[in-house]
């Protein structure tokens, strides 16, 4: 599923949320119309929701200067 804001779009996939209490995970792509001043086109998260708390944690984060992140074997929205 994507959602595009302008200059970026954002990617997640519903197959990666995952459940357990409160807490839901979700892997996450972000991929911008022109890379950045460091070279950046797309980047990977994997968030933690917590729904008790209101809150979000950063589990994992990586920054690509390919298209849909790529490559990179663990993403399971193979996009490449």
């Amino acid at each position: 599923m994507g959602e595009d804001s302008g200059q970026v779009t954002h990617y997640f996939d519903p197959k990666t949320i995952g459940k357990g209490g409160d807490l839901r995970t979700v892997r996450w792509l972000e991929e911008s119309r022109t890379k950045d001043a460091t070279g950046v086109l797309s980047t990977r998260s994997m968030y933690e929701f917590d729904s008790q708390q209101q809150r979000r944690r950063t589990l994992a984060f990586s920054s690509h200067p390919e298209r849909w992140a790529c490559p990179h074997p663990m993403w399971p929205m193979r996009m490449c």
